[in-house]
């Protein structure tokens, strides 16, 4: 209701969008709920997230690490279950329009050369963006002794650095994905899904994508 109401557009998409189409209910194992997002509403949606956050909601922004790329996490106040399903999150993904298609950057998931270097370097971008820096080793007890004006600061160059030559994973969506939609019911409500929901299907979980296969990963 609070994203209708702020005129955001959105989609299932991903593993909840597979469940509705396929198997028309969450998995038994689910955990959370994915929608899929435009970047160009990210001003929209930074308004929104202290709206969620009023009414209980608790706001993690691409797993606590301080930029806003492509992943911004919703929790509930409290689980709800459907079946055997618990959900105790949602996951909004941002896709950026860029060319002929729509892209989505994981930068927590570095790729290639350097994984564990680069892995490192986004944990220390994480501590040292922490206003109040837990001292549970001795490496965090030297960064708290750091002023935070200025481990702020190293944060930020060092994510700038990363941004700028890091090779992480990306998502790319053909743009006539995401030139129109339908709507679906799940659980009594409205959905928006990419019109060609079935070859959207296919790209991202292979042409069998109709029969369950419990080996696949998402990795």
């Amino acid at each position: 209701n609070l994203l209708n109401k702020a005129k955001i557009t959105y989609w299932l998409d991903y593993g909840s969008l597979l469940a509705a189409v396929r198997d028309k209910k969450l998995f038994d194992w689910e955990h959370d709920l994915d929608f899929g997002m435009f970047y160009n509403d990210l001003e929209k949606i930074l308004v929104l997230l202290r709206d969620f956050e009023k009414i209980g909601y608790k706001v993690r922004i691409e797993k606590d690490f301080p930029f806003i790329d492509g992943l911004i996490q919703i929790y509930l106040p409290q689980k709800f279950s459907r079946q055997n399903a618990c959900i105790d999150h949602i996951d909004f993904y941002l896709y950026k329009k860029y060319q002929d298609g729509f892209w989505l950057r994981q930068l927590q998931w570095p790729r290639l050369k350097f994984i564990k270097f680069n892995t490192n370097l986004l944990i220390i971008i994480k501590i040292l963006s922490e206003k109040i820096v837990p001292k549970k080793s001795w490496k965090r007890k030297l960064i708290a002794n750091i002023p935070f004006s200025i481990r702020n600061v190293i944060s930020r160059a060092i994510l700038k650095l990363l941004v700028h030559t890091m090779v992480c994973r990306y998502n790319y969506i053909p743009l006539k994905f995401f030139q129109e939609f339908k709507e679906i019911k799940f659980y009594g409500k409205y959905f928006k899904v990419p019109k060609d929901t079935g070859r959207y299907l296919s790209m991202i979980y292979g042409e069998n994508w109709q029969i369950p296969n419990p080996n696949w990963s998402w990795k």
